[in-house]
């Protein structure tokens, strides 16, 4: 997909229905682009979201994006940098939650 992102595509439009965190949705913030989503998982100002199924809500936020994005490029790709970081295997929050699970495991119950 990044491939054809690259090529082909100006806005990511996603809408899901119990796919609140689809890796595809990683793949668009981590290459900029503007990410229109319905994602309830995603923290706040991660991408641009519109509520459940309203399309109408969508169409207007794409518009917006298509209207404003590139004034706050910079600044969305920080944020949206921020969250990825919090995803990564290296980050010390997810180290020593997984550390924790796994010397729980070794437990005496």
């Amino acid at each position: 997909m990044p491939d054809f992102l690259t090529r082909y595509t100006d806005i990511v439009v996603a809408h899901q229905w119990e796919n609140g965190l689809n890796y595809a949705y990683n793949d668009a913030l981590y290459g900029g682009y503007p990410f229109v989503h319905n994602s309830t998982l995603l923290p706040k100002g991660v991408g641009y979201y519109y509520s459940g199924f309203d399309a109408f809500e969508g169409a207007n936020v794409v518009l917006q994006v298509i209207e404003n994005h590139d004034k706050h490029h910079e600044d969305y790709v920080k944020r949206a940098n921020r969250f990825l970081e919090t995803l990564l295997p290296d980050n010390p929050i997810n180290i020593a939650i997984y550390e924790r699970e796994i010397l729980r495991l070794f437990e005496d119950e």
